[in-house]
């Protein structure tokens, strides 16, 4: 109400997605900035919405890579498996925040083949 008094009554429109507001947003800016004498070398580094990992055992999320990190990002973490002889992993890639995969966004899936031995 106080953003619709402060625009003289005028009716806010709900429907707007943030995300593509802040790439308008980001576009007109960088517009000014191209045609500015103001700014010769500048940088614009691309930043991730969210955190991306994988499920673990029992269905929780572990980031790999964090929310704010710089795209393109690289990060190694070492995993085990969780049965005698395994020959491949099937590993189920996510986006978000939560504490638990299925609260979070599945973005992909891929097997991968391991050299069987024995768990962990």
């Amino acid at each position: 109400q106080i953003i619709q008094d402060f625009f003289n009554g005028k009716i806010i429109n709900k429907t707007l997605n943030p995300d593509e507001c802040m790439a308008i947003g980001a576009v007109i800016k960088g517009e000014y900035i191209k045609n500015s004498d103001i700014i010769k070398d500048l940088i614009f580094l691309e930043k991730t919405n969210n955190s991306f990992g994988i499920e673990t055992t029992w269905g929780v999320f572990t980031t790999i890579i964090s929310r704010g990190a710089t795209i393109p990002s690289k990060k190694t973490m070492l995993f085990t498996n969780n049965f005698d002889n395994d020959d491949k992993i099937f590993v189920q890639i996510f986006e978000g925040e939560k504490f638990l995969t299925k609260d979070n966004h599945l973005i992909g899936k891929i097997m991968v083949p391991i050299s069987p031995m024995p768990k962990g």
